[in-house]
């Protein structure tokens, strides 16, 4: 495939940044539907409570009803105390990231036939289309996403010939050829 270059500079923003870094399990960074996560969700709460009751049964408990309901008071309890700790988690690895958009500076992109390269502050990379798994629109972006890495680019940054949409389709064209 040969297509002309996609290249643009831009300044690292942090909220864009966080948008990109707490992306990755929208349905379409996943592939998983809405629908399909709401029923994987039924279906354990589906198991676990009948789990408990065929247990509170085998166990012959006098008071199942009672037992059950700590049983899921407990589970919701220890469900927040892992919410809140991974709220923690997430906002510090953002702040990491976050911390060194001073020292990448002005970032350089380019696109083309051969993957993306990136110059900024802190170095020069090419990575090979082959690496990135995934692209899709965040509110005032793009992201690209390689693993666990997500590159985010503003929309105010891309060329003035070339909307978000039609620069997402380019980038899928190039992955898809890899």
């Amino acid at each position: 495939m040969s297509s002309e270059p996609i290249e643009f500079t831009y300044r690292e923003d942090p909220a864009l940044l966080a948008a990109a870094m707490t992306s990755w399990s929208r349905a379409e960074a996943t592939e998983r539907s809405p629908l399909k996560s709401a029923l994987l969700w039924l279906a354990i709460s589906l198991v676990f409570g009948a789990a408990l009751g065929f247990g509170a049964a085998f166990l012959d408990i006098q008071n199942a009803g009672a037992v059950l309901m700590a049983l899921g008071i407990g589970f919701l309890a220890g469900l927040v105390v892992w919410m809140v700790t991974h709220r923690m988690q997430v906002r510090k690895l953002i702040a990491m990231g976050i911390d060194t958009a001073n020292d990448r500076g002005e970032i350089s992109m380019r696109f083309d036939d051969e993957g993306v390269h990136v110059r900024s502050g802190l170095g020069t990379s090419l990575t090979k289309w082959a690496a990135y798994a995934a692209v899709f629109a965040i509110p005032g972006g793009t992201v690209l996403r390689a693993g666990s890495t997500v590159l985010p680019f503003p929309d105010s940054a891309l060329p003035e010939d070339l909307t978000p949409d039609m620069f997402r389709d380019r980038l899928n064209t190039w992955m898809d050829a890899a």
